[in-house]
Order: structure tokens, then sequence, then C-alpha cells
């Protein structure tokens, strides 16, 4: 019997692709002026910071082996700069279904790699329906 269920909260409950791209797009222009396009952020998809960025460096021929470290810490300050959830942000089906799951007695919790993520619940209004969260924070 199926007691517990664990999310990947991106793009199950929240949608936080566009700031990703946005923050990519930023790093991009301020890293060589490396092009970004729909294209190439299709291919950062499950990849971490670091290979997100070797990706988008190889596509550009551009070597940037001593600054990456740099370069991932403000990707990733830019996209916290851009997080601005709202309940809105995890849609009204995933909150009725979060809600749902919980009367049906179900423990729920999220399972994710990202520092972010309860940042990112907590605004979306959502932090409070999730008996655990194990995210980026927890992994060393």
């Amino acid at each position: 019997m199926i007691k517990a269920i664990i999310f990947d909260p991106y793009g199950v409950i929240v949608h936080t692709d566009k700031l990703h791209f946005e923050a990519w797009k930023k790093i991009s222009a301020k890293t060589g002026g490396a092009p970004f396009d729909e294209s190439i952020n299709n291919q950062l998809g499950g990849a971490s910071r670091k290979d997100s960025l070797d990706i988008i460096l190889e596509n550009a021929g551009i070597a940037l082996s001593h600054r990456k470290r740099d370069a991932c810490q403000r990707k990733n300050s830019y996209y916290v700069d851009f997080l601005a959830m709202t309940p809105s942000d995890s849609g009204m089906e995933a909150s009725k279904t979060l809600m749902n799951l919980r009367r049906s007695g179900y423990k729920l919790a999220i399972g994710s790699s990202s520092r972010n993520a309860k940042t990112i619940l907590r605004q979306a209004g959502i932090l409070e329906n999730f008996e655990a969260i194990w995210d980026g924070g927890n992994i060393y």
C-alpha cells in the first residue's frame, strides 16, 4: 500500500523554466557573448549548473576553465534574483492535487537537487503541503 509520494517539484508542481532561461541568457551575454537561445536551452534539461555551462560554452566555442565556478554561482544568483513565485506559479490543478492527496492520507515529500526548493515552495504558497523536503542543502 502506498503511504507517501515524493515529488520533484520542477515542471511538475512549479514552473521555473523561464527563470532559468533568463538567468542563463544573462550569463551567456556576460561570458564572452556566447549565443543562447531556445535550442541551446533545450539541451540543458536535467543537467547540473556546471554541465549546463559546459554545453553553453561548447556551443559557442569558448574556453572558460578557470572561471566556471564563478559563472555558475553568478547564474544561480541571477536566478534567485528573478524568483518571485506566487501561488499561481504552482497552478490550480497542482494545488488541488496536493490538497486531495493530503486529505486522502498520503504523506507528501519533495526530492530535489536544487538548493532553492524551500524558497520556491514557500513563495508559491505550497510549502506547508510537504512533511519532508530533501534538497540540495541536505546533499553533501
